[in-house]
């Protein structure tokens, strides 16, 4: 019988081994576009994209209730008439600071970001720049500005009551629906319990905070919000 030679196996041994590491650096190769991909995301898990970005929506989100509902301030500074600049505001977004989490805004989308933010005016509403001035009409002598009616009073005393609850987020949630405070929505206190808390206060609540003669008003607005 014919001997085999004994080195044999091992070259075929090693033989499949360079084919199997061969195969394996061809699938790295196509994995390498997904890990760059990866890369891209946000820190939180978001994917970075600059389509469909509302800066309004984001700083209402995830800055009113430490900033204020109308970006004033509260338990953080005034975001309204900040006086950082452009690159200490993107730090600060980047990176974190006191009580503040970093990474809140994706990377690609910070300058758009910051320039809302720099665009605020001191009631938290962007102000327009010279291209919408150029493109909003003149009001003429001819063509007079039009005076709210009358029967819209019921209105406008709603959004009086609403821009009030902007002493309230911090404690109570940006959309009022419960944080260090229980929910205002859907509360289950009567408005003469309401309107005791507000004037007399509560633990972790000072006293105080809304007018006499807007108490009426108030308790029966908060009674509104479902």
């Amino acid at each position: 019988m014919k001997k085999t030679n004994p080195i044999v196996p091992y070259l075929i041994t090693f033989s499949m081994g360079i084919l199997l590491i061969f195969f394996m650096s061809l699938i790295g190769v196509d994995q390498k576009a997904d890990i760059a991909k990866q890369k891209e995301e946000g820190e939180n898990g978001e994917e970075v994209s600059t389509e469909d970005f509302d800066p309004a929506a984001l700083a209402q989100g995830k800055c009113i209730s430490c900033h204020g509902g109308n970006f004033e301030g509260g338990v953080g500074p005034a975001l309204a008439g900040t006086t950082l600049s452009a690159d200490e505001i993107a730090d600060v977004i980047t990176n974190g600071a006191d009580g503040m989490p970093a990474g809140l805004v994706p990377a690609a989308n910070m300058d758009e970001f910051v320039e809302y933010i720099l665009s605020l005016g001191a009631d938290g509403e962007p102000t327009a720049t010279e291209e919408d001035a150029e493109e909003e009409p003149e009001a003429t002598e001819e063509e007079p500005a039009e005076e709210p009616a009358e029967e819209e009073t019921a209105t406008a005393d709603a959004g009086k009551y609403e821009g009030m609850t902007s002493s309230c987020i911090g404690c109570h949630g940006g959309n009022l629906e419960g944080g260090v405070g229980p929910a205002l929505v859907g509360t289950s206190l009567s408005a003469d319990e309401i309107k005791d808390v507000i004037k007399n206060g509560a633990p972790g609540m000072p006293g105080g905070m809304i007018a006499d003669e807007d108490l009426d008003g108030f308790a029966e607005y908060i009674l509104s919000l479902k």
